[in-house]
């Protein structure tokens, strides 16, 4: 098995040499929808937001990524500041724009 490393494909893969974002063979949402087993429209919904929450928060997309998650139920209290952070996104505009665009992807 090979590995992407460093925004390259491995030797022999006949896109050796090629930054993952530089090539047209290989679209990087395809392979995270791939590897997640989920639709592209999920992909890059969730893409999307990741996009608007980073904005929104003032966070880096990358610290995010680093971030504990959990597949439990949320608290009735962590809901509750979910919905308001939510709900503030949409004051910032260019934010707002990004929702939207999740918005049509159904």
């Amino acid at each position: 098995m090979h590995a992407i490393k460093n925004g390259n494909f491995p030797k022999g893969c006949g896109l050796a040499g090629h930054g993952v974002m530089e090539t047209h063979a290989l679209r990087i949402h395809d392979l995270i929808a791939k590897t997640a087993h989920v639709s592209l429209k999920n992909t890059v919904r969730v893409l999307l937001a990741l996009r608007a929450v980073a904005k929104g928060s003032l966070l880096s997309a990358d610290e995010i990524l680093v971030a504990p998650y959990q597949t439990s139920r949320p608290s009735p209290e962590a809901t509750q500041h979910c919905e308001e952070a939510y709900l503030w996104l949409y004051d910032d505009e260019e934010v707002a724009k990004t929702l939207f665009e999740i918005e049509q992807l159904r």
